[in-house]
């Protein structure tokens, strides 16, 4: 299973065209997927938005009365994913932006979606010995 987790505030005019693109990606790739996205006290028509997704897509959404911010709403998120996983160690979670601001010249997959890369240094890999 793939969780897609998704914090969003007053995203009415994104979150629907990234849910469709979520879809469409993860029907092609073939794979079992639940978007999990957390309404962060949204004062527009976001929640309408995710009600009328959630009976076209596997779509569980979270609603936060008081705003948690990014972090805090990214966070309930992978907890709830955790919770929800029947295999841990083999299930993966991937967290997305709501309105596509990812950094630009980021990798993204064909369909669009943006790579994920490590900030830090890349681990050496290394070469195999002669005896190989």
């Amino acid at each position: 299973m793939i969780y897609i987790t998704i914090p969003v505030h007053n995203e009415e005019e994104t979150v629907g065209v990234l849910l469709w693109k979520i879809r469409k990606t993860m029907a092609d790739f073939g794979r079992d997927f639940e978007i999990l996205v957390l309404d962060d006290a949204s004062t527009d028509e976001t929640p309408q938005v995710l009600e009328r997704y959630s009976k076209v897509v596997p779509l569980t959404v979270v609603r936060s009365e008081q705003r948690l911010g990014h972090g805090r709403a990214t966070e309930r998120l992978l907890r709830q994913a955790a919770r929800q996983t029947s295999y841990p160690k083999r299930d993966v979670a991937v967290t997305l932006q709501g309105d596509f601001t990812e950094e630009r010249g980021r990798p993204r997959t064909p369909s669009g979606m943006w790579l994920s890369r490590s900030r830090g240094t890349s681990p050496r890999i290394p070469r195999p010995s002669s005896q190989w």
